[in-house]
């Protein structure tokens, strides 16, 4: 009988136990709510340590565009900071790389938007720069030292290059020094309810 109380004693010390780190576990949880890809990429850049229980899906997307941009020597911006940027009137060029049926449904304001003619190889964006590397060089504008900001509509995923990835790459390669590329696009962007227009760029106003 002795025993079998002992072994009650246990199990239920066990239990005990296991609740209560269970209950530490979902409490942190709610410390920790989930974070957006931008916050993550900021963390990483900036070598800050991720809260416990980050999605490893986030972590990898991020990592995907820091590796993507040191390799090309681009930067990163994310939404909430271009909007401090312009809201402090910073003398930006906005790009936007999307195709021509997708900046319709909404623009950056004061947006440019320059639509690469893309073709896939091996799975990777290329881009047939044939009789269309001025009109680019035009949009960016002729001071190498602009603050130069291309974004594309958010939907391609964080370990694809995108148009926006593409833009930033080559104008990096045609010399311009202060480059960088929008963390999560304009899906983001107009997902944290910041301004947009549906007025159509000067380059395609028909």
């Amino acid at each position: 009988m002795k025993k079998i109380l002992l072994v009650l004693c246990v199990v239920a010390t066990l239990m005990f136990i296991g609740c209560k780190d269970q209950n530490k576990s979902t409490q942190q949880q709610k410390e920790n709510p989930s974070l957006t890809l931008e916050s993550v990429v900021t963390k990483m850049i900036n070598g800050e340590t991720l809260p416990k229980g980050t999605n490893q899906q986030l972590i990898d997307d991020a990592q995907a565009l820091i590796t993507r941009s040191e390799n090309n020597g681009y930067g990163l911006i994310t939404p909430s900071e271009l909007k401090k940027s312009l809201d402090e009137k910073s003398n930006i060029v906005l790009l936007c790389t999307s195709p021509m049926g997708e900046y319709r449904l909404g623009l950056i304001p004061h947006a440019k938007h320059f639509n690469f003619p893309l073709t896939q190889t091996n799975g990777e964006l290329q881009w047939n720069a044939k009789g269309s590397q001025e009109k680019f060089q035009k949009k960016l504008g002729e001071n190498k030292d602009a603050t130069i900001v291309i974004y594309d509509g958010g939907a391609t995923p964080a370990y694809q290059m995108s148009s926006a990835d593409l833009g930033a790459i080559w104008a990096k390669k045609f010399g311009y020094k202060n480059v960088y590329r929008l963390v999560g696009g304009f899906q983001v962007w107009k997902e944290l309810g910041y301004p947009t227009t549906q007025e159509a760029p000067s380059c395609c106003a028909k």
